[in-house]
């Protein structure tokens, strides 16, 4: 009878030592809170219209200068479009592409302005420097840029590496329409007012022709898609028109 109340105060003991055990356990133990899983759309969102916003302003100065970009400048003379000595000067698509790129790399990160209203909400958004590459099509713009962008909320982490935009516009169509007028002027002699007249009545654009430093300037203006284009070739003035 001895012998079995002495074993029932050891179990009874040892329960009480393992129920302590747990409870100092439990309360010393620092609980793990589930980290806050990031929504990054807002940014990526953002980031898309930025994109867009600058290609825009892009392609009125890609037009202004006939298919390239000089930096810091707004000078006619500067048109890489241009007809000189019988010889047609002008940019490839791949070539306008890259300069569309350049005008958005030098500018995106001005619009984007720090991401700072998602700093104002507890997100700190860290951009890099941008890489975009641009492909012109007939009907678009297609971008991607490169820019490595990581985003901390309350504990949380997650990178974005890269963005893509699609900006629905007709500037390679148009830039050829251009680039064929000068291309049948070559051929004549001298730019056929008729041929002209057809195409803009098809494609929806005016001109005009003044002269500048020596050189005619011809601005084809087109006003079919959302915001009107202006393109403009530079011919030199012993080239007839």
């Amino acid at each position: 009878m001895k012998r079995a109340q002495i074993s029932l105060f050891m179990i009874i003991g040892l329960i009480i030592v393992i129920a302590g055990a747990i409870l100092v356990y439990m309360v010393d133990t620092p609980k793990i809170e589930e980290l806050k899983e990031i929504d990054e759309n807002p940014i990526v969102e953002m980031t898309q219209q930025c994109m867009n916003d600058v290609a825009y302003d892009a392609i009125n100065i890609v037009g202004h200068f006939g298919g390239g970009y000089i930096s810091n400048s707004d000078s006619l003379s500067d048109i890489s479009l241009h007809l000189e000595e019988g010889v047609i000067l002008s940019p490839d698509q791949l070539v306008v592409g890259e300069n569309f790129a350049k005008i958005i790399d030098e500018t995106l990160l001005s619009c984007l302005n720090g991401y700072k209203s998602f700093w104002q909400i507890g997100q700190r958004v860290l951009p890099l420097e941008s890489y975009t590459q641009v492909v012109v099509s007939n009907n678009a713009l297609i971008i991607k840029t490169i820019m490595k962008t990581s985003i901390e909320e309350d504990g949380a982490n997650k990178e974005i590496s890269s963005f893509n935009s699609e900006l629905s516009y007709s500037f390679g169509k148009y830039y050829k329409i251009v680039t064929d007028i000068v291309a049948h002027h070559k051929e004549r002699g001298m730019f056929d007012i008729t041929y002209i007249e057809n195409l803009a009545q098809e494609n929806k654009f005016d001109y005009e022709i003044f002269p500048y430093e020596g050189y005619q300037i011809m601005s084809f203006k087109f006003t079919k898609d959302i915001r009107p284009l202006l393109i403009n070739v530079r011919v030199k003035l012993n080239e007839e028109i």
